[in-house]
């Protein structure tokens, strides 16, 4: 090493992340993180089932009155005034026609008047993810990854208890918004603390994996609508998911990356020291020497109190490393750095077309006349299929490539359905299950492609801002389904239409496979720029995560052998 530079500390991808004794480790954080994610994606299907609108009638009149549909054979077409009659005492409901037999529309009688408040309450849960997706990323960033998801699993639980046990709608919409932020959080967390964790050549299967483990989750909430047919004991079970995966998450350790920018090197070196000790082996010395040094350095770790572990005269009062500040107000920073900014736009913009074809697909059984349990398998499945695939493809193939052919392959699914009659029920079925592939292997996609080009400083929170932009969108998503009044393949042509034109977008963002994390904004701000932008060495000394050994500990400390 050129000694006119000083002794340069590697960054913490060389010190722990990439190093061999860390790797049983991370699979034991992958682990942990798939199955707390099981129960997460099971909140966004549920409304599936226990939000169902059945057709009912007064109990004073025999005659039924069908209300989801235009016409009922053998039945005298009647006004709205005369549907709902103020005289009616009782309302019977006939769930007959459709898959789950329980509904809170009848135990809160959203109908007559109220009926709107279905609608409502599909836009409540969108409205908890948008407030959640960017408050949770800038908690996130400030208050750690595994503490905020930790806290958003015990809410999560505690709020389906509410719900399942409210009397009144007002306390179930309550209950319902809070559980859908909370819900927010958690994947405003999962996807970076895996990013964070996994290696340069693992991360995008780590949360591949974590996908396929939501997928099946997904595929289990049809299950659990099958045996728990009353919609109160459906909500109750999917928060005892919510309570596992809270214990489950007690055995995860906090970013180490996260810990790094903050200055908690104590932290960190107690989970190299674990990750040593899992893997069964010992922290090469240099490394040790270094970690040594930058915990008796930096004292302040954060509520752990800082260990001398060796006698090295260093110098003591150094702050965290230049470019590292973690303040909450870094996410407003953002927006002085041109690149980053278009960057964040462009994410916005593939955030919330995954999203609105993502819940198009969930919620729309009936645009694909495919039943309500096999419909849901049918997701999960492929989900799963897609994220498998997806770990191949990322491994050999970029981000760029892949986005841009799934979403022109899903754009075919949707349009294609337009043509096939529907009397060909496989052919439909075929279609639905290719665009559902798709769809979940670009939904996460976007969480890998946007932590791999945001900051560590600003991760989270702008994980947060795209998935908050693309919430605001689908908002919306039960009022496109009205689309089908005007013609009843216009979702169809709208999901399709939006799908190639956001492909386009992806040319404009750069490829991340195989590239070292940006921790800066300066960091960020230079991801993906060609070779002749290449920093002066000066530059790349200050960006390189590291810091210099003669500033920390002096003359005093050996340089290490890999420097």
């Amino acid at each position: 090493m050129d000694q006119s530079l000083g002794n340069v500390l590697p960054s913490l991808d060389d010190l722990f992340i990439e190093a061999p004794y860390s790797w049983r480790w991370q699979l034991l954080m992958m682990t942990l993180c798939s199955l707390s994610i099981i129960q997460a994606p099971m909140i966004g299907i549920s409304p599936t089932f226990f939000r169902v609108e059945a057709d009912y009638r007064c109990a004073d009149n025999q005659t039924f009155i069908y209300l989801n549909s235009s016409s009922a054979p053998n039945q005298k077409d009647l006004t709205k005034e005369q549907q709902c009659s103020s005289d009616c005492s009782k309302y019977d409901f006939n769930y007959s026609s459709l898959d789950y037999p329980s509904s809170i529309q009848e135990t809160y009688g959203l109908i007559c008047e109220k009926e709107s408040l279905l609608k409502w309450h599909s836009s409540i849960y969108f409205l908890g993810m948008l407030v959640g997706s960017q408050l949770g990323g800038i908690i996130s960033d400030f208050a750690g990854r595994t503490r905020l998801m930790r806290l958003s699993h015990l809410v999560t639980a505690v709020s389906g208890v509410v719900m399942a046990f409210s009397g009144s709608f007002v306390t179930h919409l309550v209950a319902w918004l809070t559980l859908s932020t909370s819900n927010a959080f958690i994947w405003m967390c999962v996807v970076p603390l895996l990013t964070e964790v996994g290696r340069r050549s693992t991360r995008h299967s780590f949360s591949l994996v974590l996908s396929c483990s939501g997928s099946f989750g997904a595929a289990l909430c049809a299950g659990f609508a099958y045996f728990l047919t009353d919609w109160r004991f459906f909500v109750l079970g999917m928060s005892g998911c919510a309570f596992a995966s809270f214990l489950v998450l007690l055995l995860a350790d906090e970013s180490p990356r996260w810990l790094w920018t903050k200055g908690r090197y104590y932290e960190v070196f107690q989970i190299m020291k674990k990750a040593a000790k899992i893997g069964g082996t010992e922290i090469p010395e240099d490394i040790k020497k270094i970690m040594e040094g930058l915990t008796l350095n930096h004292p302040q770790t954060g509520g752990h109190t800082g260990t001398k572990f060796f006698s090295l005269n260093c110098r003591s009062g150094q702050t965290r490393d230049k470019g590292y500040s973690s303040d909450w107000w870094n996410f407003f920073r953002l927006f002085l750095f041109a690149r980053l900014t278009f960057r964040l736009f462009l994410m916005c913009i593939l955030w919330t077309c995954a999203s609105s074809l993502y819940y198009g697909l969930y919620l729309g059984a009936d645009m694909f006349d495919q039943p309500l349990h096999v419909y849901v398998v049918i997701q999960g499945v492929g989900g799963i299929i897609g994220c498998s695939l997806g770990i191949l493809l990322l491994r050999f193939v970029g981000r760029k490539p892949v986005a841009i052919s799934v979403l022109s392959l899903a754009s075919f699914c949707f349009l294609i359905c337009i043509f096939i009659p529907k009397n060909l029920d496989n052919l439909v079925l075929l279609a639905t299950l290719i665009g559902m592939v798709c769809m979940d292997l670009f939904f996460m996609l976007c969480y890998v492609w946007t932590s791999d080009i945001m900051p560590t400083v600003v991760r989270t929170s702008a994980l947060g801002f795209a998935s908050m932009v693309a919430r605001l969108a689908t908002m919306a998503l039960p009022f496109i389904s009205d689309l089908e009044k005007i013609w009843k393949n216009l979702p169809l042509l709208f999901y399709g239409s939006f799908a190639i034109i956001v492909a386009g977008c992806c040319f404009f963002l750069p490829e991340s496979k195989g590239k070292t994390l940006p921790n800066t904004l300066e960091e960020g701000n230079k991801f993906g720029k060609k070779v002749e932008d290449k920093p002066s060495v000066e530059e790349t000394v200050d960006a390189s995560n590291s810091l210099q050994l003669r500033e920390i500990c002096g003359d005093k400390l050996e340089t290490p052998s890999f420097c």
